[in-house]
């Protein structure tokens, strides 16, 4: 007898078995009378009716509360009831209107701190300044005397501390001039040549100077100098044409061109002239000469010493090549001279022998730096130190400082004004 084989079910088959029984059940359903259906409805039972007294109309649903959220859409929102305010949202829709513009902010309170900076002091010389810039500011108030007003102009030319002072001098002395003061008018000459208080004009200034001169003025010669090349005839013969005449200020100017030529005794006879006729400058001048010449005479003499050997001698040989008074500096001289007067027995020059030998250069030798260093010290010990003069704040000796000449108007009130028969004519 032959055994039957068990058949195997898969996934499948179950799904087409499914689908068939799906298929078998809707054909009966279409193919049952409507009879039979109308008997299953009616034995369903019929839901009782409600009594006549209760309202069978189902309870309305209550309105939802209002909502802020607008929704995207293109409807229009439905607008709030008349009189109500709209409900605030924080949503804000984009739009085609233009931003709106930003408030400005608000300024911050003012703040109660107090910075610990010290206030501004005043000081009386403040009040004094801006009493006298004040009084600067105003119209220059021009006397009716041509004397005062020369006195007053010459007054603000020399306050060095006044910006506008040769604006102020300028206007009183052309007050002055106009009253008739010779004076003054070669004041103006000079300082509209000058272009001082005013704009410059050369051809004017020399015209009133010319003038001035002419009429027997000695100092409109010398300021005419002054505007000539340096070291040119022109120049020589005005101011050896002042000079002259007797202006101090040339007179001291001839001083010290003589003195710069070498010829120190024509120098000197200009220079004591001008001193007696009142220049401040000549008598500086003179007393500078005259160290020059003392110490001229001493390195004379020193000279002679150190030849003899002398040690005081030495020494001021030494320090004038040391210091270049007299001399052009020569450390190697300055060496020797001072090993030839510590050889002597001369204290100073030992103490500066060793000064020198304190710091030395990275090689040994004389660090030239040191040396100039050592220049100002002076070891003075009685003995005498050195045959030139002691260095003055400009670092030179005070006989080789240059000699000054004269303000220009310096003692300009005090010229004398030729008198008629002493003028020049023109």
């Amino acid at each position: 007898m032959r055994r039957a084989t068990p058949t195997r079910t898969g996934p499948a088959t179950l799904r087409l078995a499914l689908a068939g029984a799906v298929l078998v059940a809707s054909t009966a359903a279409a193919s049952r009378p409507a009879s039979t259906a109308a008997s299953v409805d009616a034995a369903v039972p019929a839901s009782p009716a409600p009594p006549a007294d209760v309202d069978a109309t189902p309870p309305a649903l209550p309105e939802p509360p209002p909502s802020n959220i607008r929704w995207k859409t293109g409807r229009p929102p439905t607008p709030p009831p008349a009189g109500a305010p709209a409900p605030a949202s924080n949503i804000r829709l984009p739009t085609a209107t233009a931003p709106a513009v930003a408030a400005p902010e608000p300024e911050p309170p003012a703040s109660n701190l107090r910075w610990k900076s010290p206030a501004p002091v005043v000081t009386p010389a403040d009040t004094a300044a801006a009493a006298a810039a004040a009084e600067s500011a105003e119209p220059v108030a021009i006397p009716d005397s041509p004397a005062e007003a020369l006195r007053r102009a010459l007054l603000a030319y020399r306050r060095t501390d006044d910006p506008r002072r040769f604006d102020t001098a300028f206007r009183l002395f052309q007050a002055a001039a106009a009253g008739g003061d010779l004076r003054a008018r070669i004041a103006v000459g000079y300082l509209q040549a000058m272009g001082l208080g005013t704009q410059r004009d050369v051809a004017t200034g020399t015209r009133a100077l010319l003038a001035a001169s002419a009429a027997g003025m000695a100092r409109a010669d010398y300021l005419l100098s002054l505007m000539e090349p340096a070291g040119s005839a022109r120049e020589t013969s005005l101011r050896a044409s002042a000079a002259g005449r007797g202006d101090a200020a040339a007179q001291n100017a001839m001083g010290v061109h003589f003195a710069r030529a070498g010829d120190r005794d024509t120098a000197e006879l200009w220079l004591t002239r001008a001193a007696a006729s009142g220049s401040p400058a000549a008598k500086a001048n003179l007393a500078r000469l005259a160290q020059s010449r003392g110490a001229q005479r001493q390195r004379e003499a020193d000279d002679a010493g150190a030849g003899a050997g002398e040690a005081a001698s030495l020494f001021a040989l030494a320090q004038r090549y040391h210091r270049g008074t007299g001399a052009s500096v020569d450390y190697g001289q300055a060496l020797r001279y001072y090993r030839a007067a510590a050889a002597k027995g001369h204290g100073p020059a030992r103490r500066m022998l060793g000064l020198i030998q304190s710091r030395p250069a990275p090689d040994g030798a004389v660090d030239p730096a040191w040396m100039r260093q050592l220049a100002t010290v002076d070891l003075g010990d009685g003995d005498r130190a050195s045959a030139g003069a002691a260095p003055t704040a400009s670092g030179l000796p005070a006989a080789a400082a240059p000699l000054q000449l004269d303000d220009p108007l310096v003692n300009l009130a005090g010229v004398a004004a030729p008198s008629p028969r002493t003028r020049k004519s023109p």
